[in-house]
């Protein structure tokens, strides 16, 4: 008699889509694992975030002015430059990694609303260019946000609710909600920052010394 063949593995289909690996049980999460089945939501999430962030460097702010400065006065070292811009971010400054940590908590809403009753600034809301009006450069993210991650959003307008009118989500806390749902550590979430801007500031300098 002769032994049974091992049966052939089946040839993965090359037209299948990638699945996405989610790193919590976050209902936000799970959400978005439930209605997009692939990468393309994120893609998509990233492509807006990344162009928020493009034309938001094109704005007058510290970060593009350490890095102006810091360029003419070493030398003309890009890196150097570069490393003390990076250095200016958190705190009142693209406070992303710390938004993270906020959308993170239990209850953010809540979490919040501690803050701001021990004179604690809640980051990624408030803006300097903005007076009392939500930011225009950031409605293409915050819609693609909602589309695509309904509970996130509705997770980041809650916290708005808890601080008041005339003050609205900034781009820390948008970079840091696509941070969250791509499973980008809190640490780690600034360096997008310094991806999605690196190719504007190197532009805008560039000019200058044409």
């Amino acid at each position: 008699m002769k032994p049974n063949k091992p049966k052939p593995k089946p040839k993965p289909n090359p037209k299948e889509t990638k699945m996405i690996v989610l790193p919590t049980n976050d209902p936000a999460l799970k959400a978005l694992s439930d209605t997009w089945k692939n990468e393309d939501a994120l893609v998509e999430l990233r492509d807006a975030l990344y162009k928020a962030h493009r034309d938001s460097a094109r704005r007058e702010n510290i970060s593009n002015q350490v890095f102006t400065i810091a360029f003419a006065a070493n030398g003309q070292n890009a890196l150097q430059a570069l490393a003390a811009s990076i250095s200016c971010m958190g705190g009142n400054n693209l406070p992303v990694m710390e938004a993270q940590v906020l959308l993170h908590e239990t209850d953010p809403a809540d979490s919040a609303d501690n803050m701001i009753a021990h004179g604690i600034m809640v980051p990624g809301f408030g803006s300097p260019y903005m007076n009392g009006e939500d930011d225009e450069l950031l409605e293409g993210f915050a819609d693609a946000l909602e589309k695509i991650s309904p509970e996130t959003y509705d997770l980041i307008w809650s916290i708005q609710k808890v601080i008041g009118k005339g003050v609205f989500p900034n781009i820390a806390i948008y970079t840091a909600a696509y941070a969250k749902l791509a499973g980008i550590p809190a640490p780690l979430s600034p360096l997008l920052v310094v991806e999605a801007r690196t190719e504007t500031m190197r532009d805008m300098l560039s000019n200058k010394y044409k």
